[in-house]
């Protein structure tokens, strides 16, 4: 069951990255809620998807290392964001 934003929706406008959190409730568990932090890093002409999946009580982990992993992802060279070109790419 959706429970709610565990973050809310945001644009990192300096890495070009949606990033949104979700608070997941299993059934009628016991256990912690789960938590699903989802990424979407842009490129020129497509996106990488990146999911971390966590119980909600490390929370603050998954945002903690959320910058040293998204330094670890790169688009080849004219396939990274700041390739787009205006002239030759559709919006």
């Amino acid at each position: 069951y959706l429970v709610g934003w565990a973050s809310a929706p945001y644009y990192d406008k300096d890495k070009k990255v949606l990033h949104w959190a979700k608070e997941l409730k299993i059934g009628d568990s016991a256990l912690p809620n789960t938590l699903n932090y989802n990424l979407r890093i842009l490129g020129r002409k497509g996106i990488f998807v990146m999911n971390a999946v966590a119980s909600m009580n490390q929370i603050d982990e998954v945002k903690s290392s959320i910058n040293e992993v998204l330094n670890s992802i790169s688009f080849d060279q004219g396939s990274r964001y700041a390739d787009f070109d205006p002239d030759i790419d559709e919006v």
